[in-house]
């Protein structure tokens, strides 16, 4: 149980805290959720998207994930449909080192998401909130590019590369220490 933060008679935030060690996974997602949707407003002008996009999808929560304590996954080709390795459930929005504890190896994330038909064609971003350190990311198979700053939002055009029905994003994440892996919610936005 959660005990959620509260201000006090002198004034004083109370942080929440952990009770028995159960936590209210929902309550966070719902409060990551809108301090998420808060900073892709911002970011969305930057994108040439002014006020609401015409669809969009965020992603947080649970989904596919791997550790690749070899570094093989590049060679094996993880990122191809069909080739995903065994996997457990991990957190899209939380470090992985708070829900596995502290394993610095590379570490993959598979989000399978549905789009519209009549989104596909248009001008479309892939955007994530964060990412520590380093991310390789793939979409359908096709490699979009890398970003290595973990404190920095980062977006890649996907322009002509969505389908109708579902795709596959696949993001490689590696860092030496800190909070490794997708820390941030994940946006898929069309204008």
């Amino acid at each position: 149980q959660v005990v959620y933060g509260q201000w006090d008679v002198a004034g004083q935030f109370v942080p929440p805290r952990l009770v028995r060690g159960w936590v209210d996974w929902d309550h966070i997602a719902r409060h990551k959720l809108a301090t998420f949707e808060g900073e892709l407003a911002a970011a969305l002008p930057a994108l040439g998207i002014e006020g609401e996009p015409a669809w969009r999808h965020i992603v947080i929560g649970e989904v596919p994930f791997a550790l690749d304590r070899e570094d093989a996954g590049v060679a094996a080709q993880w990122f191809l449909q069909g080739n995903r390795p065994n996997t457990r459930g991990l957190r899209v929005g939380w470090p992985w080192n708070k829900q596995i504890g502290d394993i610095y190896a590379p570490g993959w994330y598979f989000v399978d998401f549905e789009v519209p038909a009549e989104q596909v064609g248009k001008r479309a971003w892939i955007y994530f909130g964060g990412v520590d350190s380093e991310a390789v990311v793939w979409l359908n198979g096709e490699r979009l590019g890398e970003h290595d700053v973990w404190n920095e939002p980062f977006s890649f055009d996907v322009a002509g590369k969505l389908v109708a029905g579902t795709n596959r994003l696949v993001v490689r994440a590696y860092t030496e220490g800190g909070l490794a892996g997708v820390y941030k919610p994940i946006a898929v936005v069309v204008r």
